[in-house]
């Protein structure tokens, strides 16, 4: 019967798909690859998988494209044919199990190199658990007292610990904050412990349950484990996870380890002489060689720990202390995570800080927290990369951009690992409105430095130009996440919002105002108690022929007999020119340019206008938000309409003193901007 059963765990003529990396490496988080398949060999390969038929492949590394080497069972979906008869097909990979290379043959392709097929076996949790990738050490006898940590990730990035006392998740790094937050908008907690726990020792399985409710995270309620641990419990082998929706009509998932989880035990440095010696003997080092061999271990072991206690000291005085202290304890932090040796917790800790700044309004602290992040991101450790860094942001900042992301390809050629190149690239890309490749660039970054909250805005941006509206925002909240007063993710997400807003609220009104200013003088809803004027400002005819401008002032003013405070979320303008022409635009009211009013109080600005026509009528109008029953209740008001040409004329200097007490919002000028 084992026989029969090691037989089932075989595939024969499996056709192989390779890159250079494996696939968790080349993977999205949830294991899913998107692969577009071009070359004859793998189109060949898509049309034997294809619906109706197994829809299974193998993927292994190029090096391990041989007899011996190791894989994974992928299952593919989503299949979209170009043309079935060439090419090319967009289809997305999964990873099922993994598997061992027995044999490998090759089948020719006509216009392409040849098709791999492979005679494999599949490897169980039991046959993963008996493999043991490291010698087996003292105190890893079972899991109780170890600590697991993901690739990519560290202590308390999702990490599991195993405590005599209880088992849990921590969420305590600062690097956890890439999370998304629960689906109630908090934070994961700091721990999450593990319920119903139970562990075979026999089959070295973990069983336990991490329940939300009655919140949920990413739609899911429950999510139920199975640990299979390696033989010398190094790592999580087998088994996975199920994840149990909070809506009973919806999907539940399965993740497995090993294939879409990655993890591995904690590793403890040998911080004493004793436990160094010890292992140097079994190695087989001379004793008379023993002092020498353990000091030149030993020395940079207490190095790393000396930095880590620095930072552990830097941390604490940074969150807390007089403010002195804290500004110190941020510099000493900067030196700590700058190249070309950075201490790796040093950069956690600096985000850790930069939270605890936020929460507390500590702005000098948190602009010299940021400022550290800035230099370290800036820096690569290699002069000449700097140097050719330093040209591309020159050429940045020169708005020669398709000379800019040409240097930054130099950067990367020399320094792929280098986050600063790719977020650069992705600026210059976003300039030249090549938004899917900035976008690109800007996932590269992050893959190397997730909690870049610049990268992260950036991408959205990028996103919201493309019309991928939801993913623009997760990428804005994420970026507020880490810092939660980053202005550009804040007016950004701001904008966004009050976008759809406007479109919902105001546009309609627009529309209907600006077919009747055509025509006649529209039925206006002017705020009794708001106002606006404009006088013209006089032009030198010689040097500004063609050329109007208009200097207006406005109150808006929040009657007394009215209920609760009102918050601006846009305006708009409708100018009628001599000739006819019709010009309507928005403007949102975000960051500086918000106001809120109670009842009774006024808000007061002025800007100026440059044309290239004379103005005949202007109307203006504003969208305010206020709350009835504790839900948003939106207000279209007008203000009454205006005549220019008719109206006072000044000289540039009045306009300062018209304009005391009122706030300056700037100037625009709707020649080069609209022609109008």
């Amino acid at each position: 019967m084992a026989r029969i059963a090691r037989r089932c765990l075989r595939v024969k003529d499996l056709p192989l798909f390779s890159l250079q990396h494996s696939f968790r490496e080349l993977a999205e988080y949830s294991g899913e690859l998107a692969l577009n398949l071009f070359e004859p060999r793998y189109v060949e390969l898509a049309r034997r998988i294809a619906p109706p038929g197994p829809s299974q492949f193998g993927y292994a590394q190029v090096l391990q494209h041989k007899a011996g080497g190791r894989g994974m069972l992928v299952g593919a979906s989503n299949f979209n044919w170009h043309d079935p008869k060439e090419g090319p097909v967009v289809l997305t990979a999964r990873g099922l199990q993994r598997f061992r290379i027995l044999s490998v043959q090759s089948e020719e392709v006509e216009g392409g190199d040849p098709l791999y097929l492979a005679h494999v076996q599949l490897l169980s949790d039991r046959d993963l658990s008996r493999m043991c990738g490291l010698r087996k050490r003292p105190g890893a006898a079972d899991m109780v007292g170890q600590v697991y940590i993901q690739d990519g990730g560290g202590l308390g990035s999702a990490s599991y610990h195993f405590e005599p006392q209880g088992s849990y998740i921590s969420y305590e790094s600062a690097l956890s904050t890439a999370f998304s937050p629960l689906d109630d908008g908090s934070q994961p907690p700091a721990t999450k412990a593990f319920e119903n726990t139970s562990f075979d020792k026999d089959t070295q399985t973990f069983r336990g349950t991490i329940n939300w409710a009655p919140r949920s995270w990413r739609g899911d309620q429950r999510w139920e484990y199975e640990m299979v641990f390696s033989a010398d419990y190094e790592s999580i082998v087998g088994g996975g996870v199920t994840a149990v929706p909070a809506d009973p009509g919806g999907t539940t998932k399965f993740l497995r380890f090993g294939v879409n989880l990655h993890y591995n035990r904690l590793q403890l440095s040998l911080d004493t002489a004793e436990a160094v010696t010890d292992v140097l003997l079994q190695s087989g080092v001379r004793a008379s060689e023993m002092e020498a061999s353990a000091g030149a271990y030993l020395e940079p072991v207490r190095a790393r720990m000396s930095h880590r206690r620095a930072v552990r000291r830097a941390l604490k005085r940074a969150t807390a202390g007089r403010h002195i202290d804290r500004l110190m304890a941020v510099q000493r932090l900067r030196r700590l995570a700058a190249p070309p040796k950075p201490v790796a917790q040093a950069e956690n800790a600096l985000h850790v800080a930069l939270l605890t700044a936020a929460e507390r309004g500590e702005g000098e602290v948190q602009m010299a927290i940021e400022e550290a992040l800035r230099v370290c991101w800036e820096d690569s450790g290699n002069a000449k990369v700097n140097a050719e860094m330093a040209q591309g942001v020159q050429l940045l900042q020169d708005h020669k951009m398709e000379e800019a992301a040409e240097a930054f390809t130099r950067v990367l050629d020399q320094a792929p690992n280098f986050a600063e190149a790719w977020h650069k690239r992705s600026m210059a890309f976003y300039a030249q409105k090549k938004f899917r490749e900035a976008v690109e660039d800007c996932v590269k970054a992050l893959d190397i430095r997730p909690l870049h909250y610049w990268c992260l805005t950036g991408m959205g941006s990028c996103h919201y130009e493309l019309g991928e509206t939801d993913k623009a925002k997760e990428c804005w909240k994420a970026a507020l996440r880490i810092c939660p007063t980053m202005p550009g993710a804040r007016n950004k997400l701001d904008e966004a919002e009050v976008r759809e807003l406007v479109d919902e609220q105001l546009w309609p009104r627009m529309v209907r105002l600006v077919t009747a200013f055509s025509d006649s003088e529209p039925q206006i809803q002017p705020l009794g108690s708001s106002h606006w004027d404009v006088h013209r400002i006089r032009m030198d005819e010689t040097n500004y022929p063609g050329v109007w401008a208009y200097f207006f002032r406005l109150s808006i003013r929040r009657p007394e007999s009215t209920e609760g405070p009102v918050k601006s979320r846009a305006r708009f303008y409708l100018l009628k020119g001599t000739d006819g022409k019709v010009f309507p635009f928005l403007r949102s009211t975000i960051g500086d340019s918000s106001f809120s009013l109670e009842p009774g109080e006024e808000y007061k600005f002025c800007w100026c206008l440059v044309v290239g026509r004379e103005i005949q009528r202007a109307m203006a109008g504003l969208l305010l938000e206020g709350s009835a029953d504790g839900q948003p209740e939106y207000h279209n008001e007008e203000l009454p309409m205006l005549f220019p040409t008719g109206s006072p004329e000044i000289d540039l200097a009045d306009a300062a003193v018209l304009g005391d007490g009122y706030t300056f919002t700037g100037h625009l000028d709707l020649r080069t901007l609209a022609d109008f």
